[in-house]
């Protein structure tokens, strides 16, 4: 038994309750207290309060303002108009349409003297992609000031020639170019290369864009045989003078020697082999070919420049 006893006694149903709320009765009038009532008091401290807000605010403003002065300050003294990070030389390796100065000043718009550090070279590297002539360029600097600019130009391989569309070959500022991959040029000056490239004629063409391949599948078909043919001119033939698309079914190839020879354009893996048989058998029995006719399946139609020697095959 305990020493100690507690004298009080436990309650029943110890948890407490919330008060209930009393209901209004019928007719009462309801009043708001306002617990923090306005005073002048209160008033005046919210004066201050605002004025202390605007002051700090202020000053705020005024030092973010000198340091942004001081900062610029310093920024054009170490850098901006110090003549250690201005451009001093610039040197352009390229070769083809687009000359050094085509490239500095007009296309990258550079200068002598210009903040070297405020170049983007991702930026200008874009910038002379996104030109017609060019297929890939680089930009690098040192810290002496010096830049050097590294440009491939594509390479022209022939000439676009479609009157409906106002191209014509030959001319500056209304020819259009091809490289090999089908981009087109536009050809702004005229060099003296140019003057020997074949044409390809096709009226039929669709759409012309400048730095875009053309679309038309018979001219990547006359690219290809351009680049077929370049390759048999060791073998004695001649070289291609023009490629014409009368049809969108056939490619026409004209040599400088007056050969005339028509292809398919979805057909050029068949005929190719049967093509170089022919030729092969001309050289052998010295032929003179004038057209050759690829587009039969089961024969080829050729005529002759000069009537061919044939021997009989029986004797007398």
């Amino acid at each position: 038994m305990s020493l100690f006893q507690s004298q009080s006694r436990p309650r029943r149903n110890a948890t407490r309750l919330a008060p209930r709320k009393r209901k209004a009765k019928p007719g009462a009038v309801l009043h708001q207290v306002e617990l923090n009532p306005e005073t002048p008091k209160t008033r005046w401290q919210t004066r201050l309060a605002r004025r202390k807000k605007g002051f700090v605010l202020g000053v705020t403003l005024l030092l973010a303002f000198c340091l942004a002065a001081l900062a610029s300050t310093v920024w054009k003294q170490a850098f901006d108009r110090n003549p250690l990070y201005g451009l001093k030389h610039v040197k352009v390796v390229t070769e083809g349409i687009l000359t050094g100065d085509d490239i500095a000043k007009d296309a990258l718009g550079l200068t002598i003297g210009m903040d070297t550090l405020l170049m983007n070279h991702r930026e200008q590297r874009e910038t002379l992609e996104r030109l017609p002539e060019v297929k890939e360029a680089h930009v690098e600097k040192d810290l002496q000031g010096n830049l050097t600019i590294t440009v491939e130009q594509r390479r022209p391989v022939a000439w676009l020639e479609c009157q409906r569309l106002g191209l014509l070959s030959g001319r500056s500022g209304l020819g259009c170019l091809l490289d090999a991959e089908g981009v087109a040029i536009p050809c702004r000056v005229m060099l003296k290369s140019f003057m020997s490239l074949p044409v390809i004629r096709f009226e039929g063409l669709s759409q012309v864009h400048p730095g875009a391949v053309v679309p038309d599948h018979q001219v990547t078909a006359a690219l290809r045989l351009l680049r077929e043919m370049e390759t048999r001119i060791d073998s004695g033939m001649a070289g291609v003078e023009a490629v014409e698309i009368p049809v969108k079914y056939a490619v026409t190839v004209r040599f400088r020697d007056g050969l005339s020879t028509t292809f398919c354009p979805d057909r050029l893996d068949h005929q190719l082999p049967r093509f170089d048989r022919v030729m092969s058998e001309a050289r052998r029995h010295g032929w003179k070919v004038a057209t050759l006719d690829l587009l039969p399946e089961h024969n080829v139609p050729i005529t002759f420049a000069e009537p061919p020697a044939i021997l009989a095959q029986t004797r007398p």
